[in-house]
């Protein structure tokens, strides 16, 4: 059964794998201790002279970031993957995440997000008896659901 609270999902209830065709699969939940998946819309806006005006908001893609306690090299050798790559003129690809969440009836919601462009926003803070912490962002152009 799920580790829900109450009613409410906790972040316990959540796993994520991240698979980039260059590295593999990089990273599954067990060092991640935060993700936030932002959808982004392109504002669209109409004022005609002789009506009120329009107003849509258009799907644009999702922002992703999410913090990984560095446990070993996986982030960092990710990065200098994608820097060679583009450095030796090769095509840096994108990367696909699947996040799994297990609801409260059992049930399992099973979203993609595709052609993720990641970064490593900050390789982290080394500070002396302290964990190193490490920053991953990214955009994407879809999420869907796949179950």
């Amino acid at each position: 059964m799920p580790a829900l609270y109450g009613a409410f999902s906790v972040g316990k209830d959540v796993s994520l794998t991240v698979v980039h065709p260059i590295t593999g699969a990089l990273m599954s939940t067990n060092s991640i201790t935060d993700f936030d998946a932002s959808p982004q819309t392109k504002q669209i806006e109409s004022a005609p002279l002789s009506s009120q005006p329009l107003f849509a908001d258009v799907p644009h893609g999702w922002k992703l970031t999410f913090s990984v306690d560095r446990v070993d090299s996986t982030w960092d050798d990710f990065w200098v993957a994608m820097e060679q790559a583009y450095w030796n003129g090769q095509t840096v690809t994108y990367a696909t995440i699947n996040e799994l969440i297990q609801e409260k009836n059992g049930s399992v919601s099973h979203f993609t997000y595709l052609n993720v462009a990641l970064r490593l926003d900050n390789a982290g803070s080394k500070k002396s008896q302290d964990k190193i912490v490490q920053k991953v962002a990214g955009t994407c152009s879809q999420r869907i659901k796949q179950a």
